[in-house]
């Protein structure tokens, strides 16, 4: 029995076989192969290979009168997109994400106050925005904003938040 070896070399496999995604409620010993137990900062190339995930350039913020207290990336079925924002006491648009934005508050009042953030929802290719505090406004497809016809029982609103 001199001279027998009874252990075979290494093969080394490949396990390229991601579907299991990310597994937070395993313990370390119970994550299987094809999971991942951390998964931050990565995508996925078109062969499956993990890649760095690439940042975001930052908006001009500069160009806006206050903080920024809502934003909507607007799709319209024509297939136009708009970033819809609210900072300060102004209502903008960006529709090719340069950083140059357009007012569109017209006559309509927004409280300053970085505490209430807006909700946005479209419908019908129009935006509707509401905090909750000021009275709701809409935006059309043709990036204009004007103030939302409520019900008459309705004065403001809820944006379904915490407010």
């Amino acid at each position: 029995m001199a001279g027998i070896s009874f252990t075979t070399k290494s093969i080394p496999i490949s396990n390229t076989d991601f579907s299991g995604g990310l597994n937070s409620s395993s313990g370390p010993l119970n994550v299987k192969d094809n999971e991942a137990t951390d998964l931050q900062n990565i995508d996925f190339d078109k062969f499956g290979s993990f890649v760095k995930r690439n940042g975001f350039t930052r908006l001009n913020s500069s160009a806006l009168n206050g903080g920024v207290t809502g934003m909507h990336w607007f799709q319209e079925v024509s297939g136009t997109d708009s970033l819809i924002v609210t900072a300060g006491t102004k209502i903008y648009y960006d529709t090719d994400v340069s950083g140059t934005f357009t007012d569109i508050t017209g006559g309509l009042t927004i409280t300053d106050d970085d505490d209430l953030h807006w909700d946005f929802i479209t419908f019908n290719d129009q935006v509707g925005a509401t905090n909750g505090t000021n009275a709701p406004f809409k935006v059309s497809n043709a990036l204009v904003a004007s103030a939302m016809t409520l019900p008459t029982n309705v004065t403001i609103p809820s944006s379904g938040g915490s407010q």
